[in-house]
């Protein structure tokens, strides 16, 4: 059986990535959120939800040590490009969190970590819809 951590779990994409990870019985699943900007009810059937901040180590160090993880997928950030704006510093602890996650996989035998970026490295969009990437 894998132990599988999704941080951010309660936002659009991760919710999505953790009820995919659930749907095999060999996995068990914790999805952590702060709850900022996630939804509760975005939190999938058959997930442990566990309610705590990445970017606190004393918050998500306790949730490692106690699941010892396999695989961890983290998604936790800041989003909306105003939220971005008006809040940079906000966003900035959000290098807090991914130094946490390393850190702690590394010490705890996590196997692989998988990271994915925000949208708001994009900005806001010039056309509608959004291409894939630049035109040249």
């Amino acid at each position: 059986m894998s132990r599988i951590l999704v941080t951010g779990g309660a936002g659009f994409i991760a919710s999505d990535v953790a009820a995919k990870l659930a749907s095999d019985p060999g996995n068990e699943v914790v999805v952590v959120d702060n709850l900022l900007t996630g939804e509760p009810a975005k939190i999938p059937e058959g997930v442990r939800f566990i309610k705590c901040d990445a970017n606190d180590f004393d918050d998500i160090s306790g949730v490692f040590y106690a699941y010892r993880f396999d695989y961890v997928f983290h998604y936790a950030a800041v989003v909306g490009v105003k939220r971005t704006t008006d809040n940079p510093v906000m966003v900035l602890r959000d290098i807090d969190g991914i130094r946490n996650i390393l850190d702690l996989s590394k010490n705890t035998g996590v196997r692989r970590v998988l990271f994915s970026s925000s949208s708001e490295v994009y900005g806001e969009p010039v056309e509608i819809p959004r291409t894939s990437g630049p035109r040249h």
